[in-house]
Formats: structure tokens, C-alpha cells, sequence
């Protein structure tokens, strides 16, 4: 019997964004076998818009919560609402693009056995123009990544912070033995998700473009990007989870430390922001300058700019690592202080 799906859309205020969301998995070529909402007590004019596709459309299951509940509360509830053997979870602000889920459920047929399939996907401002493309580096076509071969070729040579949840389609089973999203994860609580299924189960990889993912002020991903410390007990916390003995032996010890390293030196990075934005501007101004000036002048110019990007790739390197170990020490800290409360 051919496997089925289940597609999920969780909504928040997000009624200028959710018609779109909902037209565009209706509009797969291959049509979900289930269709769940969920509004979490929106306060705008999201449930009217749901209920003008649900009209239209009856065989959309509209479930709304009680009570705000949050989106990890709300996603759980999606889990274990749906009927399926595979779960695809979508934002409300986000757009899955034209044939994703026949390629994906094609590759389900074909390699029984995997956790996931994922996607590429594209980010977009609000207004929809593209930012930049998410995918993997080492794997250019479809295929399925066993186990051994996933940590190889995307855990250890990835940054530590890429993630393809937003264009990952869940089989459901695994999901449940694992308990859902954990909400203590945060934003990276789907991630973590794909990382232990994927060492336990592999995944297939469809390298085309799955999504549009929005990136919205405010959202839960940009909210942990400006709390640096929100960030820090995130990775603290899943470093504890990858070396407890539920998933250690998922998870490497060399991996384990260089995720953490990496991850702790991109949220030094992204407080380091302004200095890279102030190098870009002055490297920017040197170009126009020397576009215009004599050949003396564009010289002096073109050697100034050379200085420059060494000294700013020396200097920027040692107050990255300066940065990190402060944030690492104040995390630190910070979990002293809340166990010595306990």
C-alpha cells in the first residue's frame, strides 16, 4: 500500500500570509491524504481566512486550541492528530513550492525504511524576494543517506548552525518514539528531531527547492538569533541531551565538541555584526574611490584595501574567540546560579 501523508500548518497571527500557505499545498501535483490547521487563539483575521478555505475545501481538518499554547504545544497536538505515515509541518508564513511532495513521496516508495526526506529550501524576506538557498554541500542528487553516511557527509562538514527542517517531510512512527519537538530545544528543537532519527533511521535527500521560508521579525529562529543567551542554553542543553545515555551512542564525542564549538563562535559572529557590516561599508567606499582615481591613487588604494582584510581577518578571528569564551563563561555562570537556587 503506498505510503501516506499528512501535512500540518500551526498559525499564529499570521492571517496576511496564511491564505498562501493554504493554496499552495492544495495546489501540489501530489494532493496530501491529510490536511490539518491549527489555530493557537490568533487575534487577528487568521480564523476568518481558514474559514473561507475550510468552505471550499471541507476535507480540511480546522482544530483550534483552547488556549495560546505556543508552537511546540500546538505541533505536538498536529503529531498526534494526524493519521499518516509521514508528516510534513509547515509555518503559516511559509510557501511549500510545486512538486515537492511527489518527489518526496516517490523517494518514501522507493527506500522504505527512512526517517525523513528533506528538501532544499529558500529563504525570503517578507515582500518574497530571495535571500539565499539552503541545501547540502556534498550530495547533488536524490538519494538516501544511510545512517554511517548522513553523520559523514552533512553532520561533520556542515556549519553547525544548517538545518533543513523547514523542508523535511517527518515519517511519523519515528517521530513518536521520539517524543515529539522538544520544546526545551527552542528553535532547534526540529533540528534535533531530524539529527537523532536520521543517525537511527537515515534520510533521503531531494536536491531541489522544497519551500520558501520567510524570515519574519519576531519569529521564534530570529527571536533565539538577537538572545545571544537564549542561544547559549540551547546549545548547552543539547550537548547535555547528546551526551546522555538516551542518545550517546548516536552521537560521536568528536561531533558533540565540534558542533558546540562551532555553534558557540556563530552566536559570537552574530554579535560581532556590526564590525562586519562597518568592514563591508569602508571595503565598499575604497572600491568607488579607486574606480575613479589615477592609477597612484587606485594603487595606494588597492594595497590599503589588502591591509585591511588581513588586519580585520586577524583581528575579527581573535574577538570571535574572545566573544565565544565570554558567552560560554556568562552561560556558565548562569547555570551555576540556577542549580546553587535548586
Amino acid at each position: 500500500m503506498p505510503s501516506t501523508l499528512t501535512v500540518l500548518i500551526c498559525n499564529y497571527n499570521h492571517g496576511r500570509f496564511i491564505a498562501r500557505a493554504i493554496e499552495a499545498v492544495l495546489t501540489q501535483s501530489r494532493p496530501a491524504d491529510e490536511f490539518i490547521i491549527i489555530d493557537d487563539c490568533s487575534t487577528d483575521e487568521s480564523v476568518s481566512v481558514i474559514r473561507g478555505w475550510v468552505e471550499r475545501y471541507p476535507s480540511i481538518r480546522f482544530l483550534q486550541n483552547e488556549r495560546n499554547l505556543g508552537i511546540h504545544a500546538s505541533f505536538q497536538r498536529g503529531i498526534e492528530a494526524a493519521t499518516s505515515d509521514f508528516l510534513y509541518g509547515g509555518a503559516a508564513d511559509d510557501r511549500v513550492l510545486p512538486g515537492f511532495f511527489e518527489g518526496a513521496m516517490r523517494m518514501a516508495e522507493q527506500y522504505p525504511t527512512t526517517g525523513l526526506i528533506c528538501g532544499q529550501f529558500v529563504s525570503v524576506d517578507p515582500s518574497g524576494r530571495p535571500l539565499w538557498t539552503c541545501k547540502l554541500t556534498r550530495v547533488n542528487q536524490a538519494e538516501f543517506l544511510e545512517p554511517s553516511r548522513y553523520l559523514r557527509d552533512v553532520l561533520m562538514v556542515e556549519p553547525a548552525t544548517h538545518s533543513l527542517s523547514a523542508a523535511t517531510i517527518f515519517r511519523i512512527r519515528p517521530l513518536l518514539d521520539f517524543g515529539g519537538i522538544r520544546a526545551d530545544l527552542s528553535s532547534w528543537g526540529d533540528t534535533f528531531a531530524i539529527q537523532v532519527i536520521g543517525l537511527r533511521h537515515g534520510l533521503c535527500y531531494w536536491p531541489h527547492p522544497a519551500m520558501e521560508w520567510t524570515i519574519l521579525p519576531g519569529s521564534v529562529s530570529q527571536s533565539t538569533r538577537s538572545d545571544p543567551m537564549k542561544a547559549l542554553r540551547i546549545v548547552d542543553r543539547a550537548v547535555e541531551l547528546m551526551r546522555s545515555d538516551a542518545y550517546r551512542a548516536l552521537f560521536p564525542a568528536k561531533y558533540v565538541e565540534q558542533w558546540a564549538r562551532e555553534y558557540r563562535q556563530s552566536i559570537a559572529h552574530e554579535q560581532l555584526s556590526t564590525i562586519i557590516e562597518a568592514n563591508q561599508v569602508l571595503q565598499a567606499e575604497c572600491r568607488v574611490v579607486a574606480e575613479s582615481a589615477n592609477w597612484p591613487t587606485r594603487t595606494v588604494l588597492q594595497l590599503l584595501q589588502f591591509a585591511m582584510r588581513a588586519l580585520y581577518f586577524v583581528t575579527f578571528r581573535v574577538l570571535r574567540s574572545v566573544m565565544a569564551a565570554r558567552l560560554a563563561r556568562r552561560s556558565a555562570d548562569e547555570k551555576r546560579g540556577r542549580n546553587e537556587s535548586h
